[in-house]
């Protein structure tokens, strides 16, 4: 059996999901809140207010898609939420061109840019691992079971991002 000793380090990791309104300005008053194996657990609303959060934001900045791929892969552990365009598959593509009833409706440029670029999706998540800067992250999707919740990011197509 392991013993403790003075000057040993530990590591913990670990994510909260907001569940229960506190009562306002009592910051010692426990919420409710779940843990990424959805274990019902109290925290202290101040103990949350000091930790990182994926929606909670001090301040919005403009900023070049490489400087918000920086941001992201130095996010490493921290909770985040990020909007990217996710590519439709060719499933999908030939679904929607083959529902087009008027031909003319082919030459649309909206219909175009829909197929190209793909649709909005938000996830919020946290970095498991990343490749060089117009590469791609793999992402832990917090809001999907524990085990199904590997995603990747496409650095190229980075709308927005939470940190």
């Amino acid at each position: 059996m392991r013993k403790l000793k003075v000057g040993d380090w530990f590591s913990e990791n670990q994510y909260y999901k907001f569940n229960h309104e506190c009562g306002g300005a009592d910051k010692d008053k426990e919420c409710t809140e779940y843990n990424k194996n959805m274990d019902t657990i109290q925290v202290p609303q101040a103990q949350l207010l000091d930790c990182f959060s994926a929606s909670l934001f001090d301040k919005e900045e403009k900023v070049t898609r490489t400087e918000m791929v920086k941001k992201l892969i130095n996010a490493k552990e921290t909770a985040f939420t990020v909007t990217f365009r996710k590519l439709k598959k060719e499933e999908e593509i030939t679904e929607r061109l083959r529902n087009i009833k008027n031909k003319k409706d082919l030459q649309d440029k909206k219909l175009a840019k829909e197929l190209i670029e793909g649709d909005l999706h938000t996830l919020t998540g946290h970095l498991l691992k990343s490749e060089n800067h117009l590469g791609r992250s793999l992402v832990i999707d917090l809001n999907q079971p524990y085990g199904q919740s590997f995603r990747q990011v496409d650095h190229r197509t980075l709308q927005e991002l939470t940190l």
